[in-house]
């Protein structure tokens, strides 16, 4: 077995191929994607640019506590309109998150896809944690918890009141 170690545990998609390299602290995985979706992932890849830089590092360092204290392992990846169509957003964001669970080994994780230029989020859940957070759930933490800061055009605010409520409804 192949353990995925970064300084940053960063994550990879892969669509195609994925090949493996190693040196004597470190193993990468380098895949071949499309080039409309993020080739590599921390756990947050704003490719639209939503958020500036410290709300980025303050997503990712919470994304990674969670990850890294057993809570529940999530992405966050935001997509413009040149990565995807509204009709076909929900096929990408699930697309990237089983690729992602298959590049770091886990069912057991979210991903949540944002476009703002299309005005819609999907939350995607793996299949090893669906019976802890189903898609009624997920559709709960996007109506109350997403959407409301995003009208007021807050989105670091709702990223961050939506990935606690997440966290919070997966270990009731």
């Amino acid at each position: 077995m192949i353990k995925l170690i970064c300084s940053l545990t960063f994550f990879v998609l892969s669509f195609q191929d994925v090949n493996y390299l190693s040196d004597a602290n470190s193993t990468f995985v380098t895949v071949d994607v499309p080039d409309t979706i993020p080739k590599q992932l921390l756990y947050l890849s704003d490719r639209a640019h939503v958020f500036n830089q410290a709300e980025q590092r303050t997503l990712d360092s919470l994304l990674h506590y969670y990850d890294q204290h057993d809570t529940v392992k999530m992405i966050v990846f935001t997509l413009d309109s040149s990565m995807t169509t509204k009709e076909r957003f929900d096929d990408t964001v699930n697309g990237i998150r089983e690729k992602w669970a298959m590049a770091s080994g886990t069912e057991e994780g979210i991903g949540i896809g944002f476009s703002k230029d299309l005005r819609k989020i999907r939350i995607s859940v793996g299949r090893g944690i669906v019976y802890r957070f189903p898609d009624e759930a997920a559709q709960h933490v996007i109506d109350g918890s997403f959407i409301p800061a995003f009208k007021q055009g807050k989105y670091y605010e709702g990223f961050i009141i939506g990935l606690r409520d997440i966290v919070q409804k997966v270990h009731r």
